[in-house]
């Protein structure tokens, strides 16, 4: 399970947990009291530390899309890359991001200004990203369905399972980002509409409706990533004690006609058919 994809799961994980410490509580408080109690200093303590565990999460998600465009579409082309190093630097590069691009929070004071740029910073940027990675990943792996289609060993386990493989891929990187998009949109609309237009009374029940949607995403995250994967759901049981260790003894196996592409993806994703029956 210390795969260069588990470390970045890692991150995700502990920036999730950062969004849950930080802005749950406040949050809660703020919709409890009507107003801020806790000072001026706190005030734009939270209000910069809740954008940055928000960055943090959302370009973890794109670091993530990023690594799996390069694994799958330029499966040897990236491979120096594929290293648990360069992993940790992508880690590094994407908490910078995080820190760094929410300094200027620290003087703004213009309601609009300040939506605007959250929406641009903590949505529209990491919602590109995964869309145009992922929608080169999906647009790659149909075009190998089609050629997996047309072979004359269409028929044989390795071509049938690998081409479940993809099809399970592509509706798994199809899922993420409709979950992304749907958690963290609705709420930055409302906030656009907000501070754009006086005429809008403010809905509390619908503010705070939209909030536990983006607190959903905390939530969907490990679903979607580890959940989903068999692998990570064994080593989670053997973890807690529910299920023993057993050796993999895996024989040198032929697997005619697979591309780096194919290998890749039986490596690292969704890995539900046995390795005996992608022969």
């Amino acid at each position: 399970m210390r795969s260069i994809t588990n470390i970045f799961l890692l991150n995700l994980a502990v920036a999730d947990l950062l969004l849950s410490v930080i802005c749950m509580p406040s949050t809660l408080l703020n919709n409890l009291c009507f107003c801020w109690t806790l000072g001026y200093l706190s005030c734009k303590l939270f209000a910069y530390l809740q954008p940055v565990s928000v960055a943090a999460s959302a370009y973890t998600l794109a670091v993530i899309a990023l690594e799996r465009y390069n694994a799958i579409c330029r499966p040897l082309k990236s491979r120096p890359w594929q290293t648990r190093s360069h992993a940790y630097k992508m880690i590094a590069f994407v908490w910078l991001i995080a820190f760094v691009s929410n300094i200027y929070l620290l003087f703004m004071y213009n309601l609009v200004f300040f939506i605007v740029y959250l929406t641009i910073v903590l949505l529209l940027i990491p919602l590109c990203m995964m869309v145009v990675l992922y929608g080169l990943v999906i647009h790659s792996l149909r075009a190998s369905l089609k050629l997996d289609f047309g072979s004359v060993q269409r028929k044989s386990c390795s071509t049938l399972g690998l081409r479940l493989l993809k099809q399970r891929l592509i509706r798994m990187l199809v899922v993420i980002v409709i979950l992304f998009f749907c958690c963290w949109t609705p709420n930055f609309i409302f906030w656009l509409i907000q501070s754009g237009a006086d005429y809008f009374s403010f809905n509390p029940r619908l503010h705070m409706a939209l909030l536990i949607l983006c607190y959903l995403s905390s939530c969907t995250n490990p679903i979607t990533y580890c959940f989903l994967n068999k692998k990570f759901r064994t080593a989670l049981l053997i973890t807690f004690g529910c299920r023993k260790a057993k050796p993999i003894y895996l024989p040198m196996i032929y697997m005619p006609n697979v591309s780096p592409q194919a290998v890749i993806i039986l490596i690292f994703f969704i890995i539900d058919v046995p390795i005996h029956r992608i022969v």
